[in-house]
């Protein structure tokens, strides 16, 4: 293959490289472009979020429709106004997650008091106004150290789930569903997958 004479001294695999690019070549001597580092390329166009989640607990928060009244209220409002989810916020899964049911998780955070550190529906709808690159960004971004996540689940407001019955329960969850985060759940009776760990406060 035949290249310009201005690609005269370069290697042939230089050469090959230069004659594909020209146009962005002779760009960059015009001035009409720059070179930008890959990652600072990556950065710019990374949306920075403010990890700080704000939680009211002084009014009665609104529960989803699904939610009439939770098994612990004593528990709904302990926590802090405001917590770095990067720095107060951990993803914690049962010992044998995977392949126990939700029942056996939250017998294990009631006796060994996890439960009480657990997120609850009112973190949960703070973080939900936060939106989907909020919970993108700190809890489902595949190049964290942390395993692949569906549901985040808020065990501190385990309730009683009407649409089963009273003796039912389920716990609510949050989980990314494209343009918005939603709020659902799960009865405990079901088995419960390791990619859908609580949200906990370390302690």
């Amino acid at each position: 293959m035949g290249y310009p004479a201005w690609l005269g001294g370069c290697t042939a695999e230089e050469a090959e490289w230069l004659f594909k690019h020209q146009n962005d070549v002779r760009r960059l001597i015009s001035g009409e472009a720059e070179i930008v580092p890959i990652d600072e390329r990556i950065q710019a166009t990374r949306e920075v979020f403010d990890p700080i989640v704000r939680v009211n607990r002084t009014d009665c928060p609104n529960y989803p429709p699904f939610i009439s009244e939770v098994v612990h209220p004593e528990l709904e409002n302990l926590g802090p106004a405001y917590f770095d989810v990067r720095e107060s916020v951990e993803m914690w899964l049962h010992p044998n997650q995977g392949r126990v049911k939700g029942t056996v998780i939250y017998n294990y955070l009631r006796k060994n008091g996890i439960l009480g550190h657990c997120l609850g529906i009112r973190e949960a709808m703070a973080i939900q106004e936060r939106g989907p690159g909020f919970l993108r960004h700190f809890f489902l971004d595949p190049t964290r150290d942390h395993p692949r996540v569906s549901w985040l689940l808020a065990w501190k407001s385990v309730f009683p789930d009407g649409q089963f019955g009273a003796a039912y329960l389920s716990v609510p969850f949050l989980r990314d569903i494209g343009e918005s985060v939603e709020i659902g759940k799960i009865n405990i009776e079901n088995e419960i997958y390791s990619d859908c760990p609580a949200l906990k406060f370390k302690f």
